[in-house]
């Protein structure tokens, strides 16, 4: 126990550990990586990760796309209905999407009422059948509150590159934001995809 061992430029520690320890590590490790509300990824972990898949799709000359999703009149749906209905709704949209995606995908919450979800080597045409997927499952959602069923619609910017050495997390997440603005002008409840060498 507390024996180092080095790997060139990397230095492991060894230690023993009880099951509760290890449970108790794994719990905090899942609180810092996980958003309390809808179990989803957190921004923080989204921010890290887009900078893996990006090296990993520029190393391997793939695609990387980045779908940005906000729900529609949320604001509306919290002032009319509560806090608590708002929550629940966002956790019904947010198992929505956890089971419309591959497990190799990432889905976060970005904030508020926004998700982003991360897909590899998808081409243009796969983005958009996901895209509108998701929408479909969103609008399918029926969440009951007080009696009550309460219904929610989304819209979605997304967008599909390979990227090049220059390529940088804040230019996808921008120009996928570009699209989500362009889905909410155009009417909401709809996804507005594009792709291109680079954002």
């Amino acid at each position: 126990d507390g024996d180092r061992i080095s790997l060139g430029r990397t230095i492991l520690k060894f230690a023993l550990q009880s099951r509760l320890e290890g449970d108790c590590q794994q719990r905090v490790y899942e609180l810092s990586t996980r958003d309390g509300l809808t179990s989803l990824h957190n921004r923080r972990y989204f921010d890290e990760h887009l900078q893996v898949e990006l090296a990993f799709a520029r190393r391997h000359g793939s695609l990387l796309g980045l779908l940005m999703l906000d729900l529609d009149h949320f604001k509306r749906l919290n002032d009319t209905y509560g806090h608590i209905a708002g929550d629940r709704t966002l956790m019904a949209v947010a198992g929505a999407i956890g089971a419309q995606v591959r497990g190799e995908d990432m889905v976060a919450r970005y904030g508020g009422e926004e998700i982003v979800v991360l897909v590899r080597d998808v081409p243009r045409e796969g983005v958009t059948a996901l895209a509108e997927r998701l929408r479909a499952a969103v609008e399918a959602l029926r969440v009951g509150h007080e009696g009550k069923e309460l219904t929610v619609t989304v819209s979605i910017g997304a967008m599909v590159i390979r990227p090049v050495r220059t390529t940088t997390g804040e230019e996808m997440i921008a120009a996928a934001d570009r699209l989500l603005y362009e889905a909410k002008s155009q009417g909401r409840n709809r996804a507005r995809v594009t792709d291109g060498g680079s954002p």
